[in-house]
């Protein structure tokens, strides 16, 4: 019998590493999912609108996938004059965002849609976006 143990431990040191890894193989983690980010501004006439009325900055993102937000940012003059968060809702294969806002000051306005990497999806920013905000005339 005491012979026995040696032989075992043999065998164990002689045997193939495969023959000794008995569970399954450990997944390779899985990189996130690439996105492509789409933006426009709805609510413009020939490419302006009227200091003190609202428009919509509308959005894609592709593909959807849940939980996911989306930095809307809008700028003037190369500064930025309003940010806000927003959740993406689902339409399909696709998500979608709104957010509707008030034009402010006069200018050149650009927009632009960021998604900040997540673990599940990879981060994007969209194009830029610009138009201009013109006084009101009396």
């Amino acid at each position: 019998m005491k012979s026995a143990l040696p032989l075992a431990v043999l065998a164990l040191v002689g045997a193939p590493s495969s023959a000794l890894a008995q569970g399954e193989p450990t997944p390779a983690p899985t990189a996130p999912v690439p996105a492509e980010l789409s933006v426009s501004v709805k609510g413009l006439t020939k490419g302006q609108v009227l200091a003190g009325s609202k428009y919509t900055v509308e959005g894609v993102i592709r593909p959807f996938v849940a939980g996911q937000k989306v930095t809307v940012r809008v700028s003037r003059h190369g500064r930025r004059v309003a940010s806000q968060e927003v959740s993406v809702r689902e339409d399909g294969t696709v998500g979608r965002f709104s957010l509707q806002l008030k034009a402010t000051g006069h200018g050149t306005t650009a927009v632009q849609a960021t998604h900040e990497q997540t673990a599940e999806m990879a981060g994007e920013k969209s194009d830029t976006r610009k138009f201009r905000v013109v006084a009101a005339r009396a």
